[in-house]
């Protein structure tokens, strides 16, 4: 609706009263201030309409909430989450991705902008780095990896920043709308360079012809005219 009236409102020609430009000062939104940094939005990454009450009442359970969380629906696939403390919104931040019926569920929010332009191209991901050398199972060696295919976020690690494990699971903030990254090759100085491979921990509907988020294998349209010879 709001990109609709956008629309017609370019293509009409405005009164003086319709141009006139309000501006809205800080003191005209500080009522909302505190509100605000306990909420988040989210939107279920798949064209297929979801049910709403089936998902309200799955995230209830499954994010486990010491104090609870109000869920409003502001759109298809779009919901406004307001949560009563901040230690659970942390929680949903800190320990996802999310998903409902194995679609992804993005979690973000910007109070300055309308729901409908935020674009929801970014989500937290926890990934197991395999086949790194037992020196390089540091926290640092985490950063730059992470750094490297999106943003760091957290690791696992012990005392001294360093992990004993056959891999190192560190968290990625990363952009959903690019190919997810399979491997890396990685050198220590004066030594060949060798290749690592990523294993992402709860991955959601994942088209493995892509490499891509949002669709899977079965509703690849590509992937299906292949298969059939097309």
């Amino acid at each position: 609706m709001n990109a609709t009236m956008e629309e017609v409102s370019r293509k009409l020609k405005l009164t003086e009263d319709e141009a006139n430009l309000v501006v809205l000062g800080e003191a005209d939104t500080r009522s909302t201030a505190s509100d605000v940094g306990l909420c988040l939005l989210g939107r279920i990454f798949t064209k297929r309409v979801i049910d709403t009450e089936v998902l309200k009442a799955t995230l209830i359970l499954v994010w486990c909430l010491s104090q609870g969380v109000n869920i409003t629906v502001l759109g298809e696939n779009l919901f406004l989450f307001q949560f009563v403390h901040l230690v659970d919104k942390s929680k949903v931040l800190s320990y996802g991705p999310w998903s409902f019926d194995k679609h992804l569920l993005f979690c973000e929010f910007d109070p300055s902008l309308k729901p409908s332009k935020i674009s929801f191209t970014y989500a937290s991901f926890w990934i197991y780095v395999y086949n790194l050398p037992l020196i390089s199972m540091t926290k640092s060696v985490g950063m730059v990896i992470a750094n490297t295919i999106g943003s760091f976020i957290d690791m696992d690690y012990g005392d001294g920043g360093t992990t004993w494990e056959n891999f190192l699971r560190i968290q990625v903030w990363l952009n959903v709308s690019r190919p997810l990254q399979r491997c890396m090759l990685i050198a220590l100085q004066e030594r060949d360079p060798g290749w690592v491979s990523f294993k992402y921990e709860r991955l959601p509907n994942f088209c493995y012809y892509y490499r891509m988020l949002g669709h899977d294998d079965k509703e690849c349209h590509d992937r299906l005219m292949v298969r059939g010879g097309l």
